[in-house]
């Protein structure tokens, strides 16, 4: 990556800056994701130098996206 004047030229991923807040404060976060069409919780997670992504089980993680009481309209 070149720098000059301490700033990068080029900007880091996204998912580098998730996975530095992330492991820098020792945090996991749980976000929605959709499998087929069906949305789930997930749980992310910094582990080293990658994300991993652990979906979760019950009947509350897998909504039918338009039941969804969070969906944006």
């Amino acid at each position: 990556m070149a720098v000059r004047h301490g700033v990068s030229r080029i900007a880091p991923k996204p998912y580098v800056l998730i996975r530095e807040a992330l492991a820098g404060q020792s945090r996991a976060a749980v976000t929605k994701i959709t499998l087929s069409t069906r949305e789930n919780l997930a749980l992310v997670r910094a582990q080293g130098d990658i994300l991993t992504l652990q979906t979760m089980c019950g009947r509350t993680s897998s909504v039918p996206p338009r039941a969804s009481p969070h969906r944006a309209r």
